[in-house]
Parts: structure tokens; sequence; C-alpha cells
């Protein structure tokens, strides 16, 4: 007979069929449990389950199926873990609890909770399959485990079982490595979570990311139509409220046999109409194409010119319904776009509104697509999805730059939209057919070839031709293509348009004369408004193929207003009845449309005009500062090493920038990654820091100034010290590694200065400045940083603990101004200063001494006790060497404090942040060594005092073993909670013993008793 031998690799196993032990010596085997196995013989195994392992013995191999593990302590004494994903031992555990109550809500006739706890097991076993596959991509892997968190906590809350409490990535949280403060608002988290009207209502809800950019992914399938000739179709995004298009066209070139013509896209017609913002989400946008057809001027005509381009339908599908899909889904949704042909050309231009409020109605022709939502950055989103970002793949821009304007967003686009016009009848019997055509033409003559793109997806084209709208004289075209020209280009062209009537039955004579013009910048250097632009239509007797001929013409009634020219040279007549209506719109990092901006950024050679250039800045709108922004930050530093005079109008200018950029509730504040990336890498102004202090300190050290226009300026001073300090230290930091640290009493003098001058600010009893001195206390933390870099941790902590005090000083401030000043203790406590033990020292007294004065008068309680709560996270962190003295400090500043504010609490309506003051308590008790519960005692001399205190001490931890501090299902809170209160009931039981029970001095004892309940509960009797 075999002998058994210990196992090396098969160390552990899942029950895949029960066994029923026949004797003694065999072990039971329940259907999943986990199985340790530490021998083997012959097909038999010898070991323990996992959950007893107290019990071993043999069982057949065939009833179990071997799992990875990892072995810790190999050996008589070993010990296995699963190597499977947490979350699936998790769900395991989850399912296999879940199944006895749920078959109890069976027996008690409870069917709703039976059933939708059926429902999420079946969901939770399908997610666990799809885990344990290991084919899903990372991002859509963690989503799923969030899911899947999200669907457990549910449960346990419906089943009434505990509450697990989680970290943001759905893990489980280990309350020993954990601050008691973290702990709770991880149980209020998930308590709120769990019982969100969401769960109430059986809907699950998923953590979410984030994501403010948003696109639609599309892929053209066919389309079932036959249109007898060529065909393109432009694909795009509009809004039926506005009735404007919010994306390019993504243009797509048919055959006859309605096939893809460009072999190279047969099998990558794909897009992305990308930048829809929430708001955009929230409209009823809706995907519209519209179709060319490219062929005669009749369908049916035999001869003729073959390539005009003809309306022929519509067909819109509406967005909703994506825009809903989950974050999650990576599916694509199959749809139908009925075509709606047209039935005159002259209803082409809103055959889209007609077919939107037809909505839904089938017809025998449609478009066929793929739709998906996709979220976040596009990189990103290249990285995630290779497989549908192909080679061959297009991008549809925005119309205008998006909601949010994210960094190294380089575009220099312009969109000529072709509205409309009026045309004469001339010689003809009927209306004519006008073709209108546009290139972009040099102030030489020179056609600029391919520039013009009639849609993405299209090669670009030399000269653009619109679409012809048969007999009549009053077409509405209302076509975009785009332009796209260097920008160093823009200053030497113009837009020439050409107006032919097209025959039916042939090509037709080109009217060679009739044409107008538009210039893609002024004479000031502004670029083309975006706006619409009416269009003079000249005839002339010969094509005017030489611009000097015809660019002394007014373009248009705007340019004849200031142009005193006759509307004649050369044989070039303006027609009196005829016109031409166009639109355009710029979409461009490097040209302005504004001459405010252009003066600033060509301000030399206007040094007399500095003042007028630098004010009228104020009236520049952020989009086209923030395309500008180097350059304007550029040009704004040149005038301040130029010119002394104008020091604080440059910096009025700087702060009106900053405050723009860095204003929590401006579109523009995605841009401050720009702004840092500009101080980090380009700006290289050694002396700036001098003007800069000295403009801030003006402002700091005149606040009594009653003008409005001084204290508006002195909101976007304060507003804007971040970054003005990040150019400050930036300044200061090439200035001394150029010159050796030299003029350093100086620069340290002029920045003591300004923070007298913030420290005045706080101070002051002026009903104007507080919104100033709330901007104030919500900014002063962002400097620690940056002065880091110049000043040790006790300097900085210096700087910090004299603003502190001073808004310290402050009292009766109102609401706002009161919690912007505690959020300063909060952020100062969170950053790097209070890491250190040395800069700690200096911090911890003046924050203690203020909340203790705000709590003493019950002021900003709230926000006081988030304050100790940091403060007490500090205490409980390893890893900041919290000595001794920190903890005797806080005890001997608050425990007093916050146990006299829990004992006069009315149990009745206690406030809100009750349970912050209970966990403050428990967690200064969790950090207490002997030394500090001496100490603490010891602060009580006199025996009447001390005996008051522990009487008021004991009430409370009476009141929270016996009373539900927290909700029913916080167990962990309720174990780590009462095993501190054991600790502290231990050491204080011993005072007691040692101060009052010496000399009869009690009438009755003070005892301890273990309640029926299992917890520690004391009983306080009469003294």
């Amino acid at each position: 007979m075999a002998a058994w031998t210990p196992t090396t690799n098969a160390k552990y196993a899942v029950v895949v069929h029960d066994y029923t032990a026949r004797n003694e010596h065999e072990l039971s085997l329940p259907f999943g449990e986990g199985v340790h196995i530490q021998e083997e013989c012959g097909g038999w195994y010898r070991g323990c389950l996992i959950r007893n392992r107290a019990v071993k013995g043999v069982f057949p191999s065939s009833y179990v199926h071997l799992k990875d593990c990892h072995v810790e302590n190999s050996g008589p004494h070993e010990t296995v873990v699963s190597k499977e994903d947490t979350i699936v031992q998790e769900v395991t555990a989850v399912l296999r609890e879940w199944g006895t109550i749920w078959k109890k809500r069976y027996a008690e006739c409870r069917m709703d909770v039976f059933n939708r706890i059926r429902q999420v097991m079946l969901d939770l076993l399908k997610y666990r399959r799809q885990i344990c596959y290991g084919t899903l991509p990372q991002d859509r892997l963690t989503e799923l485990k969030q899911y899947i968190t999200t669907k457990i906590d549910w449960g346990n809350w419906k089943l009434e079982l505990d509450l697990v409490p989680r970290n943001r990535e759905g893990e489980v949280i280990n309350p020993d490595s954990t601050s008691i403060h973290h702990l709770y608002q991880v149980h209020q988290k998930s308590q709120k979570e769990v019982s969100s009207a969401g769960h109430k209502s059986g809907t699950m809800i998923v953590r979410k990311r984030d994501n403010r950019i948003n696109h639609v992914y599309m892929e053209f399938k066919c389309i079932v139509c036959h249109i007898g000739d060529e065909a393109d179709l432009y694909f795009s995004v509009y809004d039926p409220a506005t009735q404007t298009f919010l994306s390019e066209r993504y243009v797509i070139r048919i055959s006859r046999q309605g096939l893809v013509v460009d072999p190279t896209m047969l099998h990558a017609t794909n897009v992305v109409f990308e930048d829809f913002s929430h708001q955009d989400m929230s409209k009823d946008l809706y995907l519209v194409c519209h179709i060319i057809r490219v062929g005669r001027m009749l369908p049916d005509d035999r001869k003729g010119f073959s390539h005009y381009r003809r309306p022929y339908g519509v067909g819109v599908y509406p967005l909703k319904d994506i825009f809903q899909m989950p974050h999650s889904s990576t599916d694509l949704t199959e749809v139908s776009m009925p075509i709606i042909t047209v039935s005159s050309d002259g209803e082409f231009v809103k055959l889209h509104d007609y077919a939107i409020s037809r909505s839904g109605r089938q017809t025998d022709k449609a478009l066929r697509a793929s739709l998906r939502m996709l979220r976040g950055d596009i990189e990103r989103l290249k990285r995630e999805n290779p497989t549908i970002f192909v080679k061959t793949f297009a991008f549809s821009r925005r119309l205008g730059f998006s909601d949010v304007i994210m960094p190294g967003d380089v575009r220099n686009d312009l969109y000529v939209t072709v509205v409309d016009g009026e045309f004469e009848r001339g010689n003809k019997k009927s209306a004519r057919n006008v073709e209108v055509s546009f290139k972009v033409v040099a102030k030489n003559g020179q056609v600029i070839d391919n520039c013009i793109y009639l849609g993405t997806g299209s090669k670009a084209v030399t000269e653009y031709k619109s679409i012809i709208l048969r007999h009549n004289n009053h077409p509405v075209w209302n076509e975009t293509v785009k332009v796209s020209l260097p920008f160093e280009m823009f200053h030497k062209c113009h837009l020439r348009f050409n107006f032919r009537h097209c025959s039916t039955r042939s090509e037709g004579r080109e009217d060679k004369h009739h044409f107008a013009f538009v210039h893609l910048q002024g004479g000031d250097g502004t670029t083309l408004k975006d706006d619409r632009h009416e269009l003079f239509i000249y005839k002339a007797q010969m094509r005017p193929e030489i611009p000097d001929i015809y660019m002394g013409l007014p373009s248009g009634p705007t340019e004849a207003m200031f142009n005193m020219r006759p509307p004649t040279i050369a044989g070039i007549v303006k027609s009196e009845r005829e016109r031409c209506t166009i639109s355009t719109l710029v979409c461009s990092t490097k040209l302005t449309q504004n001459a405010a901006l252009l003066s600033l950024l060509k301000w030399r050679g206007q040094e007399d005009q500095l003042k007028e250039i630098l004010t009228s800045l104020f009236s520049v709108k952020g989009d086209e500062i923030v395309r500008f922004l180097q350059d304007t930050f550029d040009a704004l530093f040149a005038i301040l090493d130029h010119s002394t005079v104008h020091s604080q109008f440059v910096f009025d200018a700087l702060a009106y920038i900053l405050e723009l950029l860095t204003d929590s509730r401006s579109k523009y504040q995605h841009f401050q990654s720009v702004l840092d990336a500009y101080i980090q890498s380009h700006f290289a102004n050694m002396k700036a820091y001098e003007r800069l202090l000295s403009c801030l300190s003006y402002y700091l050290e005149n606040i009594a100034n009653p003008s409005n226009e001084f204290r508006t300026k002195l909101g976007r001073a304060v507003s804007a010290i971040e970054h003005v300090f990040k150019f400050i230290i930036k300044s200061r930091s090439l200035y001394a590694r150029a010159y050796r640290n030299k003029n350093f009493a100086h620069f340290r003098e002029s920045l003591d200065r300004a923070f007298r001058g913030f420290n005045h600010l706080v101070i002051a009893q002026m009903d104007h400045l507080e919104p100033v001195q709330k901007t104030a206390f919500e900014r002063f933390p962002r400097l620690y940083a940056d002065l880091l870099t110049q000043f040790d941790m006790q300097e900085v902590a210096t700087f910090a603990r004299e603003f502190i005090a001073a808004g310290a000083q402050a009292k009766q401030l109102k609401a706002p101004v009161g919690r912007a000043r505690n959020y300063c203790m909060l952020v100062t406590v969170q950053s790097k200063l209070f890491q250190s033990p040395e800069s700690r020292e200096v911090l911890l007294p003046c924050i203690l001494y203020s909340l203790s004065q705000q709590l003493q008068r019950h002021e900003q309680e709230e926000a006081c006790v988030e304050v100790l709560v940091e403060v007490l996270n500090a205490l409980q962190n390893s890893s900041y060497a919290i000595s001794n003295q920190d903890v005797s400090m806080v005890i001997r500043n608050m425990f007093y404090l916050v146990l006299t504010i829990i004992r006069a609490v009315d149990k009745q309506a206690p406030p809100a942040h009750t349970g912050q003051y209970v966990v403050s308590l428990i967690a200064m008790l969790k950090v207490m060594k002997e030394e500090h519960y001496s100490e603490l005692l010891m602060s009580f001399p006199e025996r009447s005092r001390l005996l008051g205190f522990l009487i008021d001490l004991f009430g409370v931890f009476e009141e929270l073993i016996r009373s539900n501090v927290y909700a029913k299902n916080w167990m962990i809170m309720y174990m780590v909670q009462n095993n501190i209160l054991v600790q502290a009931i231990t050491y204080f039981t011993q005072a007691l013993c040692d101060t009052f029970l010496k000399g009869n001095f009690f009438e009755r004892p003070v005892c301890l008793r273990t309640s029926s309940t299992g917890h520690y509960d004391i009983i306080k009797l009469m003294v």
C-alpha cells in the first residue's frame, strides 16, 4: 500500500460535489467549501475545511477542484490563501451567507425581498463568472468590481446584515490600520449610498467616474435606397431648439450601387463626434444626414453635365437614448435613420426639421449605422479601445471651442457658411439655377490650393461648389465648409465668390463677371468677425483675376460705411438688386478678432498708449485670452520690465487673467495646467518679483480705500494670490540662481511686508471686506508649496501661524468668513507643514487655541470639529512621527471641552455633527498612553473637580454603550469603539479606586458589570 506524502502543488481546492464521510477517518465535504490539502495517497487527499481547521480527515480527490494559492509558513502549521481575486472570494462568501437568509424570507412569505435578492444573486453569479474568465479590459474590470460591491452592499442592507466599510475602489477597509474618523466617514458614506432613493427603488447605483467630455461614436453600415447617381452623405449633430449644427460634417461618398466609393474606407467608415458637454447631454440632440446627389440636373436626363450637386433627402435619429447609455456600456446600438426625400428644392434647407417632427415614423428608405457613447480624453480612449480606433478613423470636431477648453487644444480653422442670396432673373423666362463657388486667393492673385474641406473624411479641394436649387432666384443653401490655412497667411488672403447659372441640358455658361469677395483680416489686423456678412455682388466685363482691380471696393455694407470710393472701378459695377449672405466662425488659437488684445500683443511702438492698452484688456472675453495665454503673459511681463510707471496697471491685468483662470465657476479652470507649465518652463523674468510684491502690498495696505474700483481690484489681487506667488517665487529663484542669492534680505523684507498686509486684512472689521477676507482665508494655504522652495518648514509654518493667529483675533465674523477661516486651518493641517514635527510644533498650539475659543463661544461648531478631526487623524498617522507632547497638547486643550459638549447635547434632537464629536473623543482615547491618562487626571487638582470630571466621563461612556450612537448595522464601528472604551475604563477605574475608595469617601462604590447584551455597562451610583 502506498504511503501518504505531503503535497507540494495541490494545497488548495474547492468542493465540486457533496461528499458524506463513511467512517471516523473521512471528512465530509459540503459543496462549494474551500479545502486545505496537506497529504495525498492513491487518489485520496488528507486535509481540513478552510472554515473548520480543527477537524481533519481523508476524502476522494475527484470531489474537489484544485486552485492556485499562496502558502504561508510552509510546514505543519501552514496556512493557504486563494490566489483568486478578492472580489471573487467576497462574492462567494456573500452568496453562501445570503442563501440561508434568502430561504428564510421565502418561508416568511416576504416575496418582494425574496425576488429582488434572487435577481441580485443571479447578477452576482454572472459578474463573478465574467471576472473569473480573465478577459475583461482593466477599465471595465474596475467598473464591474465597483458595481458588484454596490450590489453586495445593497443586498446586505436589504437583508438587515452588517454594513461593510469600503474605500473608493470598493475594497474592504481594515479597521486596525484605519483612523477612527476615516472609519466613521466611510460608514457614513456607505450608509448614504446604500440607503439612497435609487437603492430603495431597487435600482442599483454604480460609482461612476466623473468625465466632463463626451463623444458620440458612429459606424456607418449601409444605405437602403436607390438614388441612381453617386451621392455624398453629410452626417452632423443638430440642436433643433437653437436650430444650429454643433459639429463638423462627416462626409461619405457612395456609388450608384450604394457602396463606399473610396476602397480604403470600405470597412472603416467610422467617426467620432467630439466634445459634448453635460449641458449638451441634457438637450434633445439629433444625428442628421443630408444626402446630396451628384449627377445631372434632373435624374431622368440622358444628356447634360453630370457633376451638379443636387439635394436628395435627409435622415435623422434622436441621440437621447444614446446619451443615457451607462458609462460602463461598451455595446454598439444599431440604429435606422428613415430617409425623407425632397419634393421641392426650396424645402431642402429645412427638411431636417420636418424629418425631426416626423421622427419615429418608418419609411422604405433608410440609413443603417451603429452608435455608442465614449467618455473621457480622446488620447486615453485611443489607448483603451484599440479595436475601434483604426488608421482611417475620422474625428468630427465641435463647431467652436467646447465649454471645457482643454490644454493643448491647438486649432486654426475658419468655418464658412454660404447662407443665401438674391439674384435677378435677367433675360431668362424662368428663375435661375444658381451655383456659388469660392476660392481662397492671395493678394497677388495666386489661388491657394487644397485648403477647403467639405467635411471630415473628405479630401481637401481648391474650390467649393454649392448645391444647386433649381429655378430659384432666392436660394437658401446654408452649407458649411472649413477653410484651413496657416495663420501667417490669413492677413494676405481673401475669399472670392463666383456665381453662375447652370443649364439643365449642358454644363452651361459660366457668368464669369458676377463675383463677390471678403477679407479674412481687417485693416487693424483682427480676423473676420464671427457673424453674418452681407456681400455685394459685382459685375465685371471680364473675370477679375488680379485682386488689385477690385480690392479697393467695399465687400459689403459694413465696409461701404467707411469706404468713400465709388462702387465702380475699371468697368466693375455693383449689382444693386443682387446680394449674397455668408456667416463665418473662427476657431483659432493664433488669430484674434479683438482689437484690444491685438494692441496688447503688438504694444511696442505704442508706448505712449500703454495705460489705455492695459485698461482695455478688461473688456476682452475669456475665450480670446486663453487662446493667446502665453503671448499675453509675455507681453505683460515685457511691459513690466519696460516701464515702472505702468507696474500697477500690469499687475491689475495679470490679476484679471489669473482670476479668470482660477475661478472654480469658470469654464477655463482646466487651463490651469497650461498656466503652471508656462510658469515652470517659459517664464524667465528675474526682476518681476520686486514689482509684483510691491503692487500686492499696495493693495493690502490700503484696504480702507472707499473706492468701488479699488475694492474690485483688491478682490482680484487676493483671488489671484496663488499664481501671483508662483510668479514671485519663480522670478526670485531665477534671480538667486543668476546672482548667487543676492538681495535675499530685501526679498524677505518685501515678503514680510506682504504677509503683514494679509494679517491686517483678516483682522479688519469692515463690512465691504468680508468677501475679500473669505477669499484670503481660502487662498492662503495654497502658498505653502511654493514658499517651501525658498524657506524651510519652520519659517513657512511661522508665516501660517501668524496668519491663523490674526484670524483667531477676529471675532463675530459672518458665517461665510468664519467657515473660510476654519477651512484655512483644515487645509493647513492636511498640508506638508503638519507632517514635520518641527513645523507642527509651531502650528499646533495656534490651531488648538483658535478651535477652543470658537467652541467655547459655540461658533462654527461643525467647521471646528472638522479641523479637530484632521488633527486627530494626524495623531493616528504612524508616518508623522507624533510625539507625546503633541498628544498631550491636544488632550489638554480639547478632551474636557469635547466631553462637555457631548454631555450637553440634547439627546432628543442631537445636531448633525454630534457623531463627529463622539468619534473625536474615541480617537483621543485611542492615542492616549498611560502618561497621558495621568496628565489628564492631574489637571484636576481638586478632588471635587476630579469627581465631577469622572462622573461626566462615565456618564458619557454609559450613554455611548447603552444608546445607538450609530446605525444598528455599523457593527465594526461598535466593536472598535467598545474595544477603546474598555481600555479607557481600565485606566479611569484604577484612578477611581486609588483616589476615592481610600478613606471611605464614597457612600456606595462605583462598580463595573457585564450587561446581558454582552457590552460593558457603566453603572454610576449616587455619591
